[in-house]
């Protein structure tokens, strides 16, 4: 760990810190899941005497071998590396250049990575001590948060796309060899087969064989579920943007004015280990299929709107214009064909939601009991009904707007 305090004492110093002392240094650890999130503190004082500190979040990656390897840690560390050291600082030099207040906000502020170290390690500033809360994962999102949050996905794919236009040999440059490590991630540890399996178990699990219709539909979509999802997560075409990837309620932050917590008046977005160029609506997709109510489901134009119009009002801001680069027709056209994602997704994701703590596995306990990840999401949840609920919700919006 010496590295990291010499690195931290260094962070200290730009930012007027002196006389430092340091708390809470992590152990390497790091077993059991793809990476440790620990919290440290850096107490000292501004060169006027006056206390302070300055508080962070230090990301540690995976030391277990096994892991790393099935799980493509190297490789996933590297990409949200690269998203800090270059992508973002693009982004938001591109935005400052265009007068944009308060250029580029929606991520935390990274004070150093350690790319060619083993384990790999992000420090960031500790958005919680900034005003910022995690969503229950357990609950549905509201209205008001949906809306915040589609604006802010809105707003993020808007850089990509202003970028590419008015400047694309940089946005290629900070582009190239830009693996697509959801492909990677879901073949190499076995969750592609999650997925899958996950997706036949709701006909059974749904009760769907009750109702023709649905079942004939549904079946249709189960006998070609392997190559479809083969397809979602490799297809781009010239419509994309540099996506977040990994679009679920754990990886977003909200800031409040509010003592209740209804209006979102901030959002940071986290965890950018899944990036990859695609089409803007496949964090869209995820995020709506894994996160909102039956009531919210059956107003989707509306949602889908309340995204585009924000995505388009960014771009326009930014110098460029939506109509000609993401046309509204193709967003829609986007949405029916890769729907689909979210249904995958959507039925891991709520499983994992409603998960009580004692019900998690961990990764490393799964490889080394079975030797792959397959079995890390079979185990049965207390919040079955629930489950059933949103799942049952999801299928039937689904066939209802022939998104099978």
């Amino acid at each position: 760990m010496d590295n990291i305090e010499e690195c931290l004492m260094k962070i200290a110093e730009k930012e007027g810190i002196v006389n430092v002392v340091i708390s809470n240094l992590p152990e390497i650890d790091g077993q059991g899941y793809l990476s440790n999130i620990s919290v440290m503190n850096l107490d000292g004082q501004r060169k006027t005497g006056e206390r302070c500190k300055l508080n962070l979040l230090i990301k540690i990656a995976a030391t277990n071998e096994k892991l790393r390897q099935i799980t493509a840690v190297n490789e996933l560390f590297h990409i949200e590396i690269r998203m800090y050291e270059s992508i973002f600082p693009a982004f938001y030099e591109f935005e400052k250049q265009r007068n944009i207040g308060s250029p580029f906000a929606m991520v935390p502020k990274c004070y150093k990575t350690f790319r060619d170290t083993k384990p790999e390690i992000l420090i960031f500033e500790n958005l919680n001590k900034s005003g910022y809360h995690n969503w229950n994962r357990k609950l549905q999102m509201d209205s008001e948060h949906v809306k915040a949050v589609l604006k802010e996905y809105g707003k993020f794919h808007a850089v990509s796309f202003a970028m590419r236009d008015q400047n694309p040999e940089h946005f290629q440059q900070l582009t190239k060899n830009f693996h697509n490590n959801l492909a990677i991630m879901l073949r190499r540890s076995g969750t592609f087969n999650i997925l899958v399996n996950k997706v036949k178990s709701l006909l059974k699990l749904l009760d769907l064989q009750t109702d023709a219709r649905v079942l004939r539909k549904y079946q249709e979509f189960l006998n070609t579920a392997e190559e479809k999802l083969d397809f979602l997560i490799s297809d781009c075409d010239n419509f994309y943007a540099i996506l977040h990837g990994d679009s679920w309620c754990n990886n977003m932050l909200f800031k409040y004015k509010d003592i209740e917590h209804r209006e979102p008046s901030g959002i940071c977005l986290i965890d950018f280990q899944l990036s990859r160029l695609a089409s803007p609506v496949f964090d869209i997709i995820h995020f709506f299929y894994s996160s909102v109510s039956k009531e919210i489901l059956k107003d989707l134009q509306v949602y889908q709107r309340i995204y585009y119009d924000s995505f388009s009002h960014h771009l326009s801001v930014l110098g460029s214009n939506a109509e000609s680069l993401y046309p509204f027709s193709v967003y829609k056209e986007h949405w029916k064909r890769y729907a689909t994602y979210g249904l995958f997704l959507s039925s891991l994701d709520h499983h994992a939601k409603l998960s009580e703590d004692n019900e998690v596995v961990s990764f490393a306990e799964v490889l080394e009991k079975y030797g792959s990840m397959e079995e890390a999401f079979e185990y049965e949840i207390a919040n079955i009904n629930e489950y059933k609920n949103r799942m049952k919700a999801i299928v039937e919006h689904f066939i209802d707007n022939n998104f099978l």
